[in-house]
């Protein structure tokens, strides 16, 4: 899933129309609307994305989920990813392992919950 999609999920969720969201960010509608089909690229700056957090009210995992699709679809790492990179020079190794495997999504996501679960 990109940014976009997700953007148009969460705001399809809370029952909000493309214009009103628009508007509650001062948005231009069609910027809104290219952003959702992936038109332009998701916003780098943090404070926009907080902002459209606090609008759309959205917990923890999804203001997370909003952030690294932003990132990943701009080439890069959020933050806290970054930092975890210098702090741990094991992630790499682990990071290599997950790719060379070729794990899929869900793969990954089960991998993420038996290591939440263990540790």
């Amino acid at each position: 899933m990109i940014f976009g999609e997700y953007l148009k999920l969460l705001r399809s969720e809370k029952e909000i129309s493309l214009r009103t969201l628009a508007k509650m960010l001062e948005m231009d509608a069609g910027n809104l609307s290219k952003l959702e089909r992936g038109i332009i690229k998701p916003p780098q700056n943090e404070d926009i994305i907080n902002k459209i957090s606090n609008v759309l009210n959205l917990n923890k995992d999804q203001k997370k989920r909003l952030i690294d699709l932003a990132s990943s679809s701009n080439g890069d790492y959020p933050m806290d990813i970054k930092e975890s990179l210098s702090e741990n020079t094991a992630i790499p190794i682990l990071l290599r392992t997950i790719s060379n495997k070729r794990l899929t999504d869900a793969e990954i996501m089960e991998l993420t919950k038996k290591i939440n679960e263990e540790y």
